[in-house]
């Protein structure tokens, strides 16, 4: 495959085609240099790893993500304690209905600047987890085990591409959020399996906890506490799809004083239990996607 930005913007239309995904812990891990057709999104859902690529490195931790064109060697290096990945690739094929790459470039002043700057590796970072999610929505509808409407699962895929696009002009430019409330979050991406407190916050960027509570919940509509309560979820949630560990352990990893209050933040935000919520599931694993539609 061409390159990814030259294929966007090339004569002829095109959509993503996912080959392979996953989500996986690696423990004292070290893969060879490789390189392949597809592009590949890396998210470090946990734990610190190394990537290294052809021009560079990057050292990353929870809530960081590195983005491959295709054809860029690569390779992954992590330690003893492990580093939890979600990872998508995707190559481009002809569009199947209305979704189309000239579409997004066409309604997405992000997508077009995406494009446009064409970066063959790009590292950033998920401040507000709106990356994350939608690529845990593609990932969680890409594992379903029942049939499902193609014409969502390609929603998922505009989804994901729209959220990486903005996420990339919004770590170029820093000026998605209040600096103060963009620190906030990144250590709260970085930290929330550890005890966090709105004093600890504020203290690091010298300003008053009342000040950045404020600004906080003016910028993202939620105080420090929910966000920091999302994030444990949103991760809890994750676990509970890809690990058979109990829930009183998951809630530990994730930062909650108990199982109890575990089970009340988490209904708060899934109107269920962890345990219900993990009945209904399938858990994810590495997939190579060998049927085409």
């Amino acid at each position: 495959m061409a390159s990814f930005y030259e294929a966007c913007r090339g004569t002829k239309d095109v959509w993503p085609r996912v080959e392979a995904y996953y989500s996986k812990t690696w423990k004292d891990y070290q893969m060879e240099p490789h390189s392949h057709i597809a592009c590949e999104l890396m998210y470090v859902f946990s734990g610190k790893c190394l990537v290294t690529y052809q021009d560079g490195e990057a050292e990353m931790r929870s809530g960081d993500y590195i983005f491959l064109d295709s054809n860029i060697p690569h390779a992954l290096i992590t330690t003893a304690a492990g580093c939890t990945m979600l990872n998508v690739e995707f190559t481009l094929d002809e569009p199947n209905d209305f979704y189309t790459v000239q579409r997004l470039l066409n309604s997405s002043v992000y997508f077009r600047e995406m494009i446009r700057k064409k970066k063959p590796v790009f590292v950033g970072n998920d401040a507000d987890g709106e990356l994350f999610r939608s690529l845990d929505t593609l990932v969680v509808g890409l594992s379903a085990k029942k049939e499902r409407d193609q014409c969502l699962a390609r929603g998922e895929m505009a989804a994901f591409l729209l959220t990486l696009s903005q996420s990339m002009w919004e770590n170029d430019t820093q000026i998605n959020a209040n600096r103060y409330v963009r620190n906030a979050m990144l250590y709260i991406q970085h930290h929330f399996r550890e005890k966090v407190t709105i004093s600890q916050l504020a203290e690091r960027q010298s300003i008053t906890s009342d000040h950045l509570n404020r600004i906080f919940k003016e910028s993202t509509g939620l105080t420090l506490h929910t966000f920091l309560t999302r994030v444990r979820c949103e991760h809890a949630a994750t676990l509970l799809l890809r690990e058979n560990s109990t829930t009183e352990d998951i809630a530990l990893q994730c930062g909650f004083s108990s199982q109890q209050q575990f089970v009340r933040d988490f209904r708060k935000f899934y109107i269920q239990t962890p345990a219900r919520y993990r009945r209904q599931s399938k858990r994810i694993e590495f997939r190579n996607l060998e049927e085409r539609e």
